[in-house]
């Protein structure tokens, strides 16, 4: 069997890379769940980490909605780093909010990404701090999102 080397593997390789379908391309981080509350009025699982990545990376945007009865929807993702970044922005375009959580060596922190007047914020849970630099990521995270927020087609177009 011959194998290609040199720039035409590269090539091909590139090739392979660029045709993978997009839906990879924009799923959350962690495990990820949808969670409302039932009519009455305990918060439950109803979507899990496919179902919610399916909705965000369709395009445009597919429709994540809670069963009947059920109020208050979000998505919840459980990961290794506590901020947010990457396709993040999706969640909002579904109009709910992202809640993240993270443990790491026996500290748990949360925090929730939000649209608020279409402006991207990012609200920490009490008892959860962040390091200077942290503060610095934070920052350029959101700017990141609000930026692929605005730019995106799938936003709601609203005024800030």
């Amino acid at each position: 069997m011959r194998t290609a080397h040199g720039p035409a593997a590269a090539l091909l390789t590139l090739a392979v890379v660029l045709a993978a379908p997009a839906a990879h391309a924009m799923t959350l981080s962690g495990s990820c769940l949808m969670l409302a509350k039932n009519p009455q009025g305990t918060i439950e699982a109803v979507a899990n980490t496919s179902q919610v990545d399916a909705a965000i990376s369709a395009s445009p945007i597919k429709a994540l909605l809670p069963p009947d009865g059920y109020s208050g929807a979000s998505i919840l993702c459980t990961r290794r780093d506590f901020l947010p970044g990457g396709h993040d922005y999706r969640v909002l375009q579904l109009g709910m909010s992202l809640l993240i959580k993270s443990t790491s060596h026996g500290v748990t922190r949360s925090g929730a990404l939000e649209l608020v007047n279409g402006t991207v914020q990012f609200r920490l849970y009490p008892g959860t701090t962040l390091d200077p630099s942290e503060v610095d990521r934070l920052k350029a995270a959101i700017d990141a999102l609000q930026a692929a927020y605005d730019s995106s087609p799938d936003s709601p177009k609203t005024k800030k």
